[in-house]
């Protein structure tokens, strides 16, 4: 009985060890796994998302249908250096444009009644005649708009 006993113990001791080195393999694995100089893995990149803050007026520059009145054209005295005002429209702001034309990626929105500097322009794209203007406040704030939402203003 005692000879059954320790072929037990020892039987017992070898699965131990033998599920011991089975989970540190699996374990070695796991950790290593993508890390191998062989492989073309893409490294991991760490996003960090942040908020981007949201106009609480409508995002649409304002665009005529057919049973609405054509749009201003952009007014005379528009030019670099010169400054302006959001105006006409009609309080759902102008949209504020990565590029000269409503094909760019809106990046902002001017409410009206804001103010800005001229510092590029004027192009034509699309229907309208495009400024890029700078916020008087933020020099980051700088897109381009259509110009028939601007009114030009003295040195403010």
């Amino acid at each position: 009985m005692e000879r059954l006993n320790t072929i037990f113990r020892a039987l017992a001791a070898v699965v131990a060890v033998a599920l011991t080195a089975t989970v540190c393999t699996l374990w070695a694995i796991y950790l290593t796994h993508g890390q191998s100089g062989g492989r073309n893995r893409p490294t991991p990149t760490i996003i960090i998302w942040t908020p981007t803050p949201v106009p609480t007026v409508a995002t649409a520059t304002p665009t005529p249908t057919p049973t609405e009145e054509p749009l201003p054209a952009a007014p005379a005295g528009i030019a670099i250096g010169r400054y302006v005002r959001v105006a006409g429209t009609g309080g759902y702001g102008l949209n504020l444009r990565a590029g000269p034309g409503e094909d760019y990626m809106r990046m902002d929105i001017a409410l009206e009644g804001e103010e800005f500097l001229v510092v590029d322009g004027p192009v034509a794209a699309g229907e309208f005649v495009w400024w890029k203007i700078r916020d008087r406040e933020n020099s980051e704030r700088e897109w381009w708009a259509a110009g028939n939402f601007l009114e030009p203003i003295e040195n403010p």
